[in-house]
């Protein structure tokens, strides 16, 4: 880092240091302790943390768009091993920006403001694909132009570049929107790259190969394995931090260099190969070897994405996220309130219970009465074109108790049978209207025969007794 006096605190100067310290300095003191801080870097950031304490122009916005107060909250973290001295003097930082500004936690950057990664690329509210797609078809189609993605080399872009989501890599133009998905960019002559998503990259022994594994379903596969002179062109390589690998990126998606092609092999999966997510036994599985083949050296790829690059990506999140709630909670407001508003569902009248006229004894009265009792809720008012009575209108359905009786008198010894006659009564045919609310009516004529049975068997049993003729 160039020498510059500690008073200066302008915003290039604060952002300068906050990256110093998060991308340069706090890595190696985790790997090696604070004995690897040379004298004069120590002495540099003391001098920084007091100007910073005493500072009173610093404002708010100064410490979102630079992010210099995560980088005092990295110094003074829990299980830090920076030199104690520069561990007191961010804690003292820490209290004096708290009373300030409140929790230094909450503080979140600049993401579409000015300033922002996404400055004049969306909007808050732009967060569904096709509203986006819509907004740069509007605002800049000639990034979105295939023939800037269809174009062989890097096409102007460093190894290392770094992107929030593959759909903004496509904004870039680095890659065409049917990548985003298939994860290869090709046309009919060519590929001209490929995205490496989930288990995509097979192995990669070394960070400058790795085998590329799809199965016959993925689209331009064979423009990999052609034979023809425009097909053996360099490949841009790009990597998302969903892939499963060690080369991967920690967030977003990378943009790793140019790479060519040099083997592929075909074969059929087998029961001891180890099958993926979406592939099974039988299926044809394509192996394709790449070799790096770009100038700019790995490690310096490798250090992105930068610690305000995951920052950014993390506020990208979380912004997601609080959508997605509050779309959540709207959606369900509605639904309560409609729900509040909807007409009363119709329900059936209440089934009416039936007292059986067989009851009898001391308890039949004391049932009655309960079963006749109306119900505490009054029955709704239903559709049907003849309403059923209620028990406490319908007359019909009054039952008296049956007084006990003993079959033989005590005076005459004899047994109490119904007179014979030969007059059939004749029953009206009584309209029911519930088959619940009336009682249940017995046949005479099985009445009769129930008596004329009832009189031979007693003749049978106790012939000594006179009987009426």
């Amino acid at each position: 880092m160039t020498t510059t006096p500690a008073s200066d605190l302008s915003r290039s100067r604060l952002r300068a240091i906050a990256t110093w310290i998060r991308d340069d300095l706090d890595v190696m003191v985790a790997r090696e302790g604070p004995e690897w801080i040379p004298s004069d870097d120590v002495i540099k950031l003391h001098d920084i943390f007091q100007a910073l304490c005493s500072s009173r122009t610093i404002t708010l916005l100064d410490l979102r768009a630079t992010g210099i107060h995560r980088a005092v909250l990295e110094v003074a973290g829990l299980a830090t091993r920076w030199p104690g001295r520069l561990a007191d003097d961010c804690d003292k930082i820490i209290a004096t920006w708290t009373a300030r500004f409140g929790r230094l936690d909450q503080l979140h950057p600049f993401l579409y403001g000015r300033g922002g990664r996404l400055e004049t690329i969306a909007q808050a509210d732009d967060l569904s694909k096709a509203g986006l797609i819509k907004r740069w078809q509007r605002l800049c189609p000639t990034k979105l132009a295939l023939k800037k993605s269809h174009r062989q080399g890097n096409s102007g872009f460093v190894a290392g570049s770094w992107w929030l989501t593959p759909l903004l890599a496509y904004h870039a133009g680095i890659i065409d929107l049917d990548t985003t998905k298939n994860g290869i960019c090709y046309d009919k002559s060519c590929v001209y790259a490929i995205l490496l998503l989930d288990r995509d990259e097979w192995e990669a022994p070394t960070d400058t190969t790795f085998i590329y594994r799809c199965n016959s379903s993925k689209k331009g596969r064979a423009r990999l394995c052609a034979a023809t002179p425009q097909s053996r062109g360099p490949i841009r390589v790009l990597r998302s931090h969903s892939i499963h690998s060690m080369w991967g990126p920690k967030a977003g998606v990378r943009y790793d260099g140019l790479y060519r092609v040099t083997g592929w092999s075909i074969h059929q999966l087998k029961s001891k190969d180890p099958l993926g997510p979406d592939a099974s036994f039988g299926d044809i599985i394509y192996d394709i070897s790449f070799q790096r083949d770009d100038p700019t050296p790995m490690s310096e790829v490798m250090s992105h994405p930068t610690a305000a690059e995951v920052d950014d990506y993390t506020e990208y999140k979380r912004l997601r996220r609080f959508h997605r709630e509050e779309t959540l909670q709207v959606a369900t407001g509605k639904l309560q309130h409609t729900n509040t508003h909807a007409p009363a569902a119709k329900a059936a009248p209440p089934i009416q219970g039936h007292l059986a006229p067989a009851i009898q004894g001391h308890l039949a009265p004391k049932l009655q009465l309960q079963a006749l009792q109306p119900s505490p809720t009054a029955s709704r008012k239903t559709t049907f074109k003849v309403p059923l009575p209620t028990i406490k209108d319908s007359k019909s359905s009054s039952v008296k108790p049956v007084e006990e009786e003993p079959p033989l008198s005590p005076q005459t010894l004899k047994l109490r049978l119904p007179p014979k006659t030969s007059h059939r009564p004749t029953i009206q045919p009584m309209q029911r209207k519930s088959s619940d609310s009336l009682p249940r009516v017995v046949s005479p004529a099985s009445s009769n025969r129930s008596g004329r049975s009832q009189q031979s068997d007693m003749r049978e049993i106790a012939p000594w007794i006179e009987y009426d003729s």
